[in-house]
């Protein structure tokens, strides 16, 4: 709404003023063995630290945040707006541990149309950081990876993750974010995977097996809004996939193409062939692209091959308001 618009450009954040920094002068080093906090534990914090009236700078520093290795450089610059800088190696981190967990209760129905969420960025506008972290391991949202690579620039309410690349299920991932904070919100999201193993990631990512399959996916997208609702319907921009080898699971078409050709055998007098009773479609390849535009994904070129059959398809699935409208059309091997 015009109302939401305008309240997430209200009051803009400000930068801490860390002037009095200027007249801190020191150099030395710190040890601490052990620090407990609530049910977080840090052990072995070594760091050096020096300041010079001009910068801050903690480098190196080694610290054990309950099961991660934590080691890098931390420093802050121009003090009266702030720039933050670091370079952090963590060894391995299990983010789910320190997010916390949502109630998954359902809530009860009232009959209501569902309220629009709100986005409010506007911290971003008081944070001015140039860094590196790296993690060898991480853990988010149940989804596994390795070799994480992101690198942050922020100035002034523009927030960059370039790049933002890991390697997981089998595969590796290379992408950017880019987040505007200044006034309206907007979001510009690019994401290539490649050679993933589609299955293992959506069960650990939405609990659903039901594709897999392995190959590569892209994504590049814009969008902006004040509100959830909004940034849906004003998504804009294009997405791909390209899968072998894998199935989908709940439909059972050459399971159904085998049934016709077993009653067909039975009428010419031929012995039927037991076909594989389990649920799911195998195929040797799935490919689709989708053209976005004002929240609504088109695709009119779907190619899944198997070796009973073909299918092809087209149709809209709009996100901005939850429904899909497709159709696919199977054609039988000769």
């Amino acid at each position: 709404s015009a109302k939401a618009e305008k309240a997430a450009d209200s009051g803009p954040a400000k930068p801490t003023d860390l002037s009095a920094l200027k007249d801190l002068l020191l150099e030395g080093k710190v040890s601490i063995g052990s620090i407990l906090y609530d049910k977080y534990r840090l052990t072995g914090l070594n760091m050096g630290i020096k300041a010079d009236g001009e910068r801050l700078n903690v480098s190196p520093f080694a610290v054990k945040l309950d099961e991660s290795q934590i080691k890098g450089s931390f420093g802050i610059s121009r003090f009266a707006k702030p720039i933050y800088h670091f370079d952090v190696d963590i060894d391995k981190l299990d983010a789910d541990r320190y997010i916390a967990k949502s109630d998954d209760k359902p809530a009860a129905a009232d009959n209501k149309p569902a309220t629009d969420t709100p986005i409010d960025l506007s911290a971003l506008k008081a944070i001015n950081a140039d860094g590196e972290l790296r993690i060898g391991w991480l853990n988010l949202a149940n989804v596994k990876s390795t070799n994480v690579r992101i690198k942050l620039k922020a100035d002034d309410g523009v927030a960059q993750l370039a790049p933002f690349s890991a390697n997981l299920y089998e595969g590796a991932m290379n992408g950017s974010l880019q987040v505007d904070a200044r006034a309206i919100p907007q979001i510009a999201f690019k994401q290539n995977m490649t050679g993933i193993a589609i299955g293992p990631l959506l069960v650990d990512a939405i609990n659903n097996d039901m594709l897999s399959g392995k190959g590569n996916l892209n994504l590049d997208v814009k969008t902006s809004g004040a509100t959830v609702n909004t940034l849906k319907k004003s998504l804009n921009g294009t997405a791909g996939l390209n899968l072998a080898d894998g199935a989908v699971k709940g439909i059972d078409i050459a399971g159904t193409i085998r049934g016709y050709k077993d009653k067909l055998s039975s009428l010419k007098g031929q012995a039927s062939v037991e076909g594989d009773k389990t649920q799911k479609t195998d195929f040797s390849e799935m490919s689709a692209t989708f053209n976005i535009k004002n929240g609504v994904a088109h695709n009119d070129d779907l190619n899944m091959k198997a070796p009973l059959f073909r299918i092809t398809g087209s149709g809209d699935i709009d996100i901005g308001n939850e429904t899909i409208d497709y159709l696919a059309k199977p054609t039988v091997v000769k």
